[in-house]
């Protein structure tokens, strides 16, 4: 029993021993998440004189937040964002959400359309309503309005092309007063529809100058394919607000492409690292509808397919509408190429810029008062860090929150370059190697030949004595000197008395002696 006593005492030493370890071994993985040395740059963070968050309430009140934009060689140097850290003067980490990762705050209100009529006949006839956005809109800004457009059967449109103007008000008024604020003139909305791939590219909605009215008339020109009805319209708040972008013109190249026939327009970024989602060509020209690709590349030889589109400017006495922009996936390489397709047609003249879009990336993170922080970057091997702000942050109004500047970049001095892989000795040492395995190759062969030839030897040995199929000799000469009874001698010496002999008809006959037949 004290022998039991002693293994349970023992094993219960030993699974606490292991709890404390594992314990221990999570605390040092938690506080290893940032390892200072693993990354590359730094720059200071500049605080603004930030206000609590929630003044007037019990809750903590000293919790604050801020928010840094992004400059654009940080994208250059860290991964997809990813290695991205703000840590306070104490090495501790303080928790962050990007722009790109908040919840879309951009307002929409599934408006209510009122007085739909036409006005004129053919080509002429224009569809016009009231758009109201009820009272919840009442008081909001508006700035882009989405219009769902069918045919006379309530059908989808293939294709289209029509002018829109906008008027608001705060208050309704009958549809055709004067009194309506003209606040868009020359919008315009359309769809193309490729009858081979059956690909349909447009633009259903217009943008125009932020306005907080609750009512908003519309007026959808005539065009020849027939008269259209209005389904349903969508109003937006202003989305530069919510999701900044930045614009810049940029110098091209243009090549134009007899065997493919296509129009090359590359651009060059100059260096690697700047986010790029959209690009609008600059043209003169009127009148054409090409489709058109966008290519990628970090070293303006390999390219890759990031996105496509249509480029189109109508005019006409009934419509003038210019949409050169294309969209595509959001790229930080330093050439960008779009390919127009020109068919049979002869390429339309671009000009010798263009304009290129991308998001203002933002990071909106926790402060606390007296502490001081540093936004770290440049470690390709960092993953992107999982925050419990992610799972709050429908309820930071990110618009409110105060921007902190962001210093110049600087080498982080505590940054040690990880070592190179290890490359293993066959790597090294290649030749070495190929002779090594040259070496057992031959030496394998040469086992197995000598093997083959003492099985062949042994063979060839066995069968060289006798002159028929079969050769025996007298067992008893094998046995002359061995240590046998004399009864077993004496037995062998009277058998070998008589020989076996065989007659020529094959009969087996036993002559003795006394020369009679047994």
């Amino acid at each position: 029993m004290k022998i039991r006593k002693n293994m349970k005492n023992k094993i219960k030493f030993l699974l606490l021993a292991l709890l404390v370890l594992s314990c221990a071994g999570t605390a040092l993985v938690a506080r290893a998440a940032f390892t200072q040395s693993d990354w590359q740059f730094m720059r200071p963070i500049t605080l603004p004189n930030v206000k609590a968050v929630n003044p007037g309430k019990t809750v903590n009140t000293q919790v604050n937040f801020a928010k840094i934009i992004l400059p654009e060689d940080v994208s250059a140097s860290s991964k997809d964002l990813n290695d991205i850290r703000i840590i306070d003067q104490n090495g501790v980490e303080e928790p962050y959400i990007l722009s790109r990762d908040l919840p879309a705050q951009l307002e929409s209100t599934d408006a209510n359309i009122l007085s739909q009529s036409n006005i004129g006949m053919g080509i002429s006839e224009s569809v016009q309503f009231i758009a109201d956005t009820g009272v919840n809109g009442e008081g909001k800004i508006h700035a882009r309005i989405a219009i769902g457009v069918v045919d006379s059967g309530q059908r989808a449109v293939k294709n289209f092309k029509r002018q829109v103007s906008i008027y608001a008000s705060h208050k309704l008024l009958p549809i055709n007063d004067t009194s309506w604020s003209l606040v868009k003139k020359d919008g315009y909305i359309f769809k193309f529809t490729d009858d081979v791939t059956g690909m349909a590219y447009g633009k259903d909605y217009v943008d125009f100058a932020p306005n907080t009215s609750r009512y908003f008339k519309v007026v959808v020109s005539g065009g020849p394919e027939g008269t259209l009805s209005i389904s349903n319209v969508n109003i937006f708040g202003d989305e530069s607000t919510t999701s900044p972008t930045y614009t810049k013109n940029v110098p091209v190249t243009v090549f134009n492409n007899v065997k493919n026939k296509t129009t090359e327009v590359t651009v060059d970024l100059g260096k690697q690292g700047v986010i790029t989602r959209a690009i609008t060509l600059l043209s003169p020209d009127k009148n054409y509808s090409r489709k058109v690709v966008v290519e990628s590349s970090a070293d303006n030889s390999t390219w890759k397919s990031v996105g496509s589109g249509y480029i189109s400017h109508v005019n006409t006495p009934s419509f003038d509408g210019v949409f050169n922009k294309v969209n595509f996936v959001e790229q930080n390489v330093r050439y960008l190429r779009v390919s127009i397709v020109n068919d049979d047609n002869k390429p339309i003249t671009i000009g010798v810029n263009v304009i290129i879009e991308g998001p203002v990336e933002s990071a909106t993170f926790k402060v606390e008062p007296g502490q001081t922080y540093s936004l770290y970057y440049g470690n390709p091997n960092a993953n992107k860090p999982q925050y419990d702000l992610g799972r709050i942050s429908a309820y930071i109004q990110e618009n409110a929150v105060p921007v902190a500047s962001v210093g110049l970049e600087v080498l982080n001095p505590k940054y040690i370059a990880p070592k190179p892989p290890v490359i293993p000795f066959t790597e090294r040492n290649k030749t070495l190697l190929n002779i090594f395995l040259v070496f057992i190759v031959l030496l394998i062969i040469g086992g197995v030949i000598w093997y083959l030839k003492g099985i062949v030897g042994a063979k060839l040995g066995g069968g060289s004595k006798g002159t028929g199929a079969q050769s025996f000799e007298n067992p008893m000469n094998y046995v002359k000197d061995s240590q046998m009874p004399p009864s077993f001698m004496r037995s062998s010496n009277m058998n070998s008395t008589s020989e076996n002999k065989i007659d020529n008809s094959g009969f087996n006959n036993t002559e003795n002696k006394t020369g009679g037949w047994k």
